[in-house]
């Protein structure tokens, strides 16, 4: 205890030198806290408004998920809607949906343009309830589906010159490779600030499925538990179902790129925090240094008194130690502080970033916000301390290293 004690003195014995070591701490903290709060709040939102879109667990023919790249139209699911119907009386809290997504050029007045669009087909449901569609109109109405009505994504309104009432044709192909046309009717343009909702066009499943020639199948079946969290445990249930058997039961956390973002994501606090641990460890080194050659006479002294080498190495941690606990304390709350304009009003990357990003399934949107928890202010005072434990050892060794009759002798 007494060890301590000594250690809090000579906390408050060189101001100066502990406010320059604690202002260590504190800035490697705060800007621990700011990185791991926003890397993590753009990581979790992409996995929310992904999800939304991709489900958190689908039904898929397995030479379909084989050649996913190439978007094979003849490899689905057939019967998609009975099976939906099925993991929906057997699976409790399932809501399940037929999809099929397919590129589509879009050609207004009778002429072939050069925008293409990935072109979603599924029921107003899960345009309503999983889509959030009708929440994002920011021009016109909701469609009458079974009038060939349609939504369109606002950036690819822009870029093909479309408005609400405008005629489109959209030029797919049939599961058979033949050139499919599809004319429909723009009711409603939606706007969410990312490409999968923005540059897509959204027609009925019906709609869908007589342009690609596939009667009553869809590409994938769509499932949403009560929890995204919980993707793997529905796939589990729902792979025990016989209508399923034949076919691959995919959770989200399985489906690229998500299957690696969670582990870089870790990876990137942990390089983070490497980074601000080396570089913050360093200043405390060197401070800590000149606190050791400064009383190297009274080190002396206490060792010729019986202080022993573990004791000295102990004092001078004990002493960092102090400085890191007050110093995180600060830190966490200067990170707090400049992480809530993050946190409530985000970062606009711009919509032109996004375009030129090819973020697949990802529904990365160009407003990114960070999310801070208390998890998260938890491991950024971890950071603190090991900060000054690390930066604190050297010294405390060179300190335990001091011989009583040198140091006496002014021999350090």
């Amino acid at each position: 205890m007494w060890i301590f004690k000594l250690a809090l003195r000579n906390v408050r014995r060189n101001g100066r030198r502990t406010a320059l070591t604690a202002a260590t701490v504190i800035i490697g903290v705060a800007l621990f806290t700011v990185a791991s709060a926003f890397l993590v709040g753009v990581f979790e939102n992409i996995y929310a408004d992904s999800t939304a879109l991709i489900g958190h667990v689908r039904v898929v023919d397995p030479d379909f998920l084989e050649r996913e790249q190439l978007n094979p139209l003849y490899e689905y699911v057939p019967d998609a809607q009975a099976i939906a119907d099925d993991i929906e009386q057997n699976v409790p809290g399932s809501h399940a949906y037929p999809i099929i997504k397919s590129g589509m050029a879009v050609s207004v007045d009778d002429t072939i343009g050069d925008v293409f669009a990935i072109t979603t087909g599924s029921t107003d449901a899960w345009m309503r309830d999983r889509g959030t569609l009708e929440d994002k109109l920011v021009a016109g109405g909701w469609p009458d589906w079974d009038a060939g009505e349609m939504l369109v994504g606002q950036r690819i309104a822009q870029m093909a010159g479309l408005e609400v009432g405008s005629q489109i044709v959209l030029f797919g192909q049939t599961q058979d490779g033949a050139i499919s046309p599809v004319g429909g009717t723009i009711a409603g343009i939606v706007y969410a600030g990312n490409p999968m909702v923005d540059k897509q066009v959204f027609m009925s499943l019906a709609t869908m499925q007589y342009a690609a020639d596939i009667d009553d199948g869809a590409l994938e079946v769509l499932i949403y538990g009560d929890d995204v969290d919980n993707a793997e445990a529905l796939a589990d249930q729902i792979s025990g179902l016989a209508s399923v058997t034949d076919l691959v039961v995919e959770p989200w956390t399985q489906r690229s790129p998500f299957d690696s973002m969670v582990g870089i994501t870790a990876a990137m606090q942990a390089v983070i925090g490497l980074i601000l641990v080396f570089i913050t460890a360093l200043a405390i080194w060197n401070t800590m240094t000149m606190s050791v050659l400064e009383r190297t006479s009274e080190i002396g002294v206490m060792r010729a008194m019986g202080l022993g080498r573990a004791q000295a190495v102990l004092m001078f941690v004990a002493e960092a130690v102090v400085i890191a606990v007050i110093g995180g304390v600060i830190g966490m709350a200067l990170g707090s502080l400049l992480s809530w304009p993050l946190v409530h009003w985000g970062y606009n990357i711009g919509s032109d970033v996004l375009d030129d990003m090819d973020v697949g399934e990802m529904a990365m949107s160009a407003q990114l916000y960070a999310k801070l928890t208390p998890d998260m202010l938890f491991k950024g005072f971890f950071v603190g301390l090991t900060m000054a434990i690390a930066g604190s050892f050297i010294p405390s060794l060179r300190a335990a290293s001091i011989r009583p009759v040198d140091a006496m002798k002014g021999g350090h």
